[in-house]
């Protein structure tokens, strides 16, 4: 009875509003942070928008990220080898792109200035994953996780 009552007075969610992209394939509009999600591949999106849409501005800006994944490798790789040659398991002889996938890119808000992208260790390798967050083109922090 207590569930039922529960149940009766809780607030209702909104149903999640939902498209399909044509470059980032199937989003999910989330009403509690008003922003979109999307899962690319093996990539995982999160762009700001309203119920509309994705702020297409951000969604050139992901997709730009996406085709620069190389150069990204690149820019952080003394950062996630620092962070992986931590633990023994690591092969230390092993480039950040032979260790690492990316997993994630986010906009944090409309105009692209704050964002993220992730990285997490290939199978074969102890599961680590860190977050690399810029400020534009600069790493200004990071969230490691193990």
């Amino acid at each position: 009875m207590l569930s039922f009552i529960k149940k009766a007075f809780s607030k209702r969610k909104k149903p999640h509003r939902e498209f399909t992209h044509a470059v980032l394939g199937p989003m999910t509009y989330m009403h509690d942070g008003s922003y979109w999600e999307a899962a690319n591949g093996d990539i995982f999106h999160s762009i700001p928008g309203d119920e509309t849409g994705p702020n297409a501005d951000s969604v050139k800006f992901i997709q730009n990220k996406i085709d620069s994944l190389d150069h990204y490798f690149e820019q952080c790789s003394e950062d996630l080898l620092s962070i992986a040659h931590t633990w023994d398991s690591i092969d230390k002889a092993l480039t950040a792109k032979e260790i690492f996938k990316v997993s994630a890119i986010s906009v944090e808000a409309e105009g692209n200035r704050e964002w993220e992208i992730c990285f997490e260790t290939k199978s074969d390798y102890k599961w680590v994953y860190i977050g690399l967050q810029f400020e534009g083109e600069e790493i200004v922090s990071n969230d490691i996780s193990t």
